[in-house]
């Protein structure tokens, strides 16, 4: 018997999120709503309570988590672009001093250094 993906497991939807797994679960009832986000190689988890089903336009709990999570850096050095699925990376030498900026996107990663004064 194949074993197939089907983007769900024990009650939580499984996915990615800007090259991250995703593990995901919404819920609600009538007059509140509810997303759990978490993105476990991160150790990050958005939970978005909403006093209102359905919600305003725009104010869905899983696009706000969606959100919350698309601003949050990686590391120190590392952030997300909010716009596109890609990120910028801060490389510093032994004396702390940022010496080069990789840029990763679509597959891609760029490297450019830093220029002199």
């Amino acid at each position: 018997m194949a074993l197939t993906r089907t983007g769900y497991g024990y009650g939580w939807a499984i996915s990615e999120f800007r090259e991250s797994p995703e593990i995901s679960h919404s819920g609600g009832v009538p007059g509140f709503s509810s997303f759990l986000l978490r993105l476990p190689r991160e150790r990050f988890t958005v939970v978005v309570l909403a006093n209102a089903q359905p919600g305003p336009r725009g104010r869905d709990p899983g696009q706000l988590a969606h959100l919350a999570a698309s601003i949050f850096p990686k590391s120190p050095t590392e952030f997300f672009w909010k716009v596109v699925a890609a990120q910028v990376e801060f490389v510093k030498d032994e004396k702390g001093k940022v010496v080069k900026v990789i840029h990763r996107q679509d597959g891609q990663t760029i490297e450019a250094p830093k220029l002199g004064d």
